[in-house]
């Protein structure tokens, strides 16, 4: 009977793990153009989150608004913007930037990063971020890289990514968002079983970054 149970619960485990995985590549997919779209899932839910009725569409020129903020406040905080959010998206089919109005502040600086130098244990680490969206400006508490990395995930994931004519319409239903949070566990990950089940190295990497994309 136990072996039976023992049997049982790996068939359960595993299959939850395929499907985490499948829902991981399918969120990637959509983020480098090879679905339709994507829809907006907060993943795990934030510790504080208030929205409201309203839409946002991120047009290249707020995007663009975005990359300037980005790169003006360090050249830390514009590389985690790079990797975490705009990376992710879609390309723009059009040149033209337009005009927005969108006002993004970072509200802090991040520390130069020093390699193994600026490794610190997860529970020192400091992930605690803020992120508000609406009425025209977005503003983004984080005090490390860590925090700001949870931020574009999390702003990442507040997108809804549709084709209209063929080409991507990125939105950000529900504005404005108010969101407060920090990881509810300091240890977070993804255990793979490599011993019954071969995964090529490049498919490991690419499972690296859509982990970052859950904040794990």
């Amino acid at each position: 009977r136990s072996s039976d149970l023992f049997g049982a619960f790996f068939l359960v485990s595993e299959t939850m793990v395929r499907i985490l995985l499948c829902g991981l590549a399918w969120g990637s997919a959509a983020a480098h153009g090879q679905m339709e779209g994507k829809y907006q899932v907060l993943m795990p839910k934030p510790q504080q989150h208030n929205s409201g009725t309203a839409e946002l569409v991120l047009g290249a020129g707020e995007l663009q608004a975005l990359a300037a903020a980005a790169q003006s406040s360090d050249d830390e905080t514009r590389r985690v913007v790079e990797a975490q959010f705009l990376s992710r998206l879609p390309e723009q089919r059009h040149s033209d930037l337009g005009t927005s109005s969108l006002k993004v502040e970072f509200l802090h600086a991040l520390p130069a990063f020093d390699g193994a130098n600026s490794w610190q244990p997860t529970r020192e680490r400091n992930e605690t971020y803020g992120l508000y969206l609406g009425e025209g400006s977005l503003v983004v508490d984080a005090q490390t890289h860590w925090a700001l990395a949870n931020a574009m995930s999390t702003l990442y994931q507040l997108t809804e990514i549709k084709r209209v004519d063929g080409s991507p319409v990125v939105k950000i239903p529900g504005c404005p968002h108010d969101i407060a949070d920090r990881p509810a566990f300091p240890h977070r990950g993804l255990s793979l079983d490599t011993s019954r089940t071969f995964f090529p190295v490049r498919w490991l990497k690419s499972l690296i970054e859509e982990l970052g994309e859950f904040k794990l």
